[in-house]
């Protein structure tokens, strides 16, 4: 896409609810979604989250944020490089009891995903995609799964 037009389709979403990012349908400038997840408002017209680590402060998602997003659908967080280092500095913190909010999820890319496993619902019969690089997974989910 020219960047021009996708300049064009943000400046659109901004205006829609300029002061309150957790109503637009897609997040992708970090302090954007660090806003909408800290004021926990709305979230339920999202489906598309862009996260550049790179450039992101750090980040705690709750399971009680991402239950609220219901058309989630698309989830890319990405742009993390550890330049050769052994230390792994995770930018999104995660409990153990994580849920993914949607079974509308089609697309999950997330490099440096924090946690052992997929939360327990994850169902991958709508996934599309599914790109997990420099993850700490050692088993896909707890407990059987058909």
């Amino acid at each position: 896409m020219h960047d021009l037009i996708q300049e064009m389709g943000w400046n659109i979403i901004r205006t829609e609810f300029p002061d309150n990012p957790g109503k637009w349908s897609k997040l992708w400038d970090p302090s954007d979604v660090y806003r909408a997840f800290t004021m926990k408002k709305g979230m339920k017209n999202v489906e598309a989250i862009f996260l550049n680590l790179s450039r992101s402060k750090q980040l705690q998602f709750s399971t009680k944020v991402f239950a609220k997003m219901k058309r989630l659908r698309l989830l890319k967080i990405y742009g993390m490089d550890y330049c050769g280092s052994m230390n792994k500095e995770y930018k999104i913190i995660l409990h153990e009891d994580f849920q993914f909010p949607s079974q509308q999820l089609r697309y999950l890319h997330w490099k440096g995903y924090p946690l052992k496993s997929l939360p327990s619902n994850v169902h991958g019969e709508n996934l599309v995609v599914l790109k997990m690089m420099d993850n700490n997974i050692k088993q896909l989910w707890q407990g059987n799964k058909v």
